[in-house]
């Protein structure tokens, strides 16, 4: 999520790549980015992940600040190959030496990456972004150059801190399992985009995701109603289907159905009638995205951090 407009961000990939105990080859990265680069608005440096996946008494200081010197080299050398300053965007890691994210404010560093770590309390994360703020905003809390939030996307934290943009893969991992995000709803039956959103299971019941998330279908009347006149204020259909068994094999049409379950012989598929968020996955991430596009135009930028010197949970 950036600015109120649509800006493409390619990233190196590095985290996925050193789980799975791979590595990445700048040079090639360079002239990727090279290659495309009028159509790439903002490219993430390659940073270094220290340590060993899955193993957290590999993470030491030592490797850590090894990391960290690795990923300013990376940065410099895609930097001398020709990439704009104003499009790459190194990265600060929550462990990393506070050194680092200083040297960003004194080398000028126009836009870059704050990252959290994803495996410790909100409380945690919080603590450790009031920190950075401290580096990255002026006395009276603006910020002093663009900073984009690696998977930072809970209302709280985008409205606490003076993020440039955000992202997260959870709005279209919600979709994948079937579920939309809708804004909270006021007593006056107005929607609030700054609280903390609800999330409703829109797909087929019987599944476990069920058990934890509202159904559409089990809301209450008036309930029901005032989310499908949110799905119509943002141009988005319910869809509608049936459940059919088809005998013996079955080739699967992607564009008209859905496969529920297979068995030896025989196939229980959902028949889609009409596209909509409880058939079709592509309605489900225009449904998400469009809360989130929401949110960014409520928020801000530049704001200024209210919570400088001060510390207190959300």
């Amino acid at each position: 999520m950036s600015r109120n407009v649509q800006t493409l961000m390619i990233d190196s990939g590095a985290f996925s790549v050193w789980n799975n105990g791979n590595e990445i080859d700048l040079d090639i990265y360079i002239a990727f980015c090279k290659k495309h680069l009028d159509a790439i608005d903002t490219i993430v440096a390659l940073d270094v992940i220290p340590g060993l996946p899955g193993n957290r008494l590999s993470l030491t200081k030592g490797n850590i600040s090894k990391a960290c010197k690795q990923g300013w080299t990376n940065y410099m050398k895609m930097l001398d190959a020709g990439l704009p300053k104003d499009k790459v965007m190194p990265v600060f890691h929550q462990n990393d030496d506070w050194k680092w994210l200083q040297r960003f404010m004194d080398e000028g560093v126009p836009y870059f990456g704050i990252s959290p770590a994803n495996d410790c309390g909100s409380s945690i994360r919080q603590m450790w972004l009031d920190t950075c703020m401290k580096y990255i905003c002026d006395s009276d809390g603006y910020p002093k150059a663009k900073f984009h939030g690696f998977a930072v996307t809970s209302i709280p934290l985008m409205l606490r801190y003076p993020w440039y943009s955000v992202d997260s893969a959870s709005w279209m991992k919600h979709a994948v399992f079937g579920v939309v995000i809708l804004p909270s709803m006021k007593t006056n039956g107005e929607w609030d985009y700054l609280r903390s959103p609800q999330r409703i299971f829109v797909t087929k019941p019987g599944e476990k995701a069920a058990d934890k998330i509202s159904h559409y279908n089990l809301l209450a009347p008036h309930t029901k109603k005032a989310v499908k006149r949110y799905f119509d204020s943002i141009g988005v259909p319910i869809g509608t289907s049936r459940i059919v068994r088809v005998e013996g094999k079955h080739k699967h049409n992607k564009d008209t159905e859905n496969v529920i379950k297979r068995y030896e012989d025989h196939t229980i598929i959902e028949e889609i009638i009409e596209h909509g968020v409880s058939n079709d996955i592509k309605w489900r991430c225009f449904a998400n995205k469009a809360f989130f596009d929401k949110v960014q135009e409520l928020i801000p930028w530049p704001k200024p951090f209210l919570h400088l010197g001060k510390r207190g949970l959300l």
